[in-house]
């Protein structure tokens, strides 16, 4: 039986994210590894993000805390350390931005550690002669060449902390974007003051906007941290109390707000209609809409759907004469197929059929000659 149900149990709607957002990272064991794997090879990239932090992060010989990470991904240990396999962004010498890639690096000289947000990002571009570039707040602040760039593939992009699990970031990381070409100076001062309007961007292949909690909520609810881009590598491994001042969301850098998320889990007894697009799903799984917000960017309108269905069982029984059923109280007189509807444990229907057979008794003579005694059916001998 095919029934559509317009009611559903176990729903829950995480909502349209707010805009404006930031997550602050402890620099202790705070981290976000998600399930895109960037850009390997050594393809042309673009990593952006929005930081605030006052950490000293000069090397310990410095007087400092050390690299702290602000994104990598890649492959670590054994030869890979010399050939280029890791591709880390971080904040080390001059408490500046740096690009380290297992063997070679960049630092940039203007400090970023004052307590201020700043757009910080990266370059490489190979058919620029291996030119890598670092910007802060939208200007070059150092160029030069990286030869070795040959990013692996086992580790996929994390944020806060390097692959090796070491080096956490302290302090507030917003906006993580990553791109499969170099930007120049111009597209990214043209483009760091604003979240991305499109999941389609030409090029976007990593975007966390870092929007998923309240700025100071308890957000220990949030399971999920989202990768708006096309490739949705999405993160549930994540090491973040989210209840506390630090290690959770805090406001961002003013920017332009961008793309919003919705996602809703539903359990459905039955076909469900889903309000987003007006159609009917049959089927459990993962569907989408992609709709325009107020500010005519993407609405991502996300439907996480189980569909359960009604359970159906058959007894067959035979009787004499009546049959009370104990499913539901009735009595019967006569053969034929009933059923009676009930709920299960997850509260869809549960269909019971009865197939009863309902015999009649009969009577008869039998007419005997023995000789001297006789035994019946009944067992008993008689003389």
């Amino acid at each position: 039986m095919k029934r559509i149900i317009t009611s559903v149990f176990a729903c829950l709607t995480l909502g349209a994210f707010a805009q404006n957002t930031a997550l602050n990272f402890d620099g202790v064991d705070d981290y976000v590894k998600t399930s895109n794997a960037g850009i390997s090879g050594d393809g042309a990239r673009t990593i952006e993000a929005w930081i605030n932090t006052t950490n000293n992060s000069l090397p310990g010989g410095q007087g400092g805390n050390g690299q702290a990470v602000i994104v990598d991904w890649g492959q670590y240990g054994g030869s890979s350390y010399y050939n280029g396999k890791r591709f880390t962004f971080n904040t080390l010498f001059n408490n500046s931005i740096r690009v380290e890639v297992a063997g070679s690096g960049l630092s940039a000289t203007t400090p970023v550690n004052d307590g201020q947000w700043h757009h910080v990002a990266c370059t490489f571009d190979p058919n620029d002669n291996d030119t890598v570039r670092l910007f802060i707040d939208g200007v070059e602040d150092a160029k030069g060449r990286i030869t070795i760039v040959n990013t692996g593939t086992t580790h996929a992009i994390t944020i806060g902390k390097r692959i090796d699990d070491v080096s956490y970031f302290s302090g507030d990381i917003d906006e993580v974007k990553v791109w499969d070409f170099a930007k120049t100076e111009a597209e990214i001062a043209a483009g760091m003051n604003a979240e991305e309007c499109s999941q389609s961007t030409s090029g976007l292949v990593a975007y966390f906007p870092l929007n998923e909690g309240v700025a100071g909520n308890d957000n220990s609810g949030v399971s999920t941290i989202f990768d708006l881009s096309t490739n949705e590598g999405h993160s549930t491994d994540f090491s973040l109390d989210l209840t506390t001042s630090a290690s959770n969301y805090v406001t961002g850098p003013a920017i332009t707000a961008g793309m919003e998320i919705d996602v809703t889990s539903a359990t459905s007894c039955g076909d469900y209609v889903w309000s987003a697009d007006n159609a009917t799903y049959t089927t459990s799984g993962v569907y989408k809409v992609v709709l325009s917000n107020t500010s005519g960017c993407d609405s991502i309108v996300s439907l996480d759907l189980t569909v359960l269905g009604a359970d159906a069982t058959t007894e067959t029984v035979t009787a004499c004469n009546t049959y009370t059923w104990a499913t539901n109280g009735q009595t019967y007189t006569t053969s034929g197929q009933y059923t009676a509807n009930l709920t299960n444990i997850n509260g869809c229907d549960s269909i019971v059929t009865l197939d009863l057979t309902i015999g009649v008794p009969t009577s008869g003579t039998d007419v005997i000659t023995a000789c001297d005694s006789y035994t019946w059916i009944d067992g008993v001998t008689y003389t």
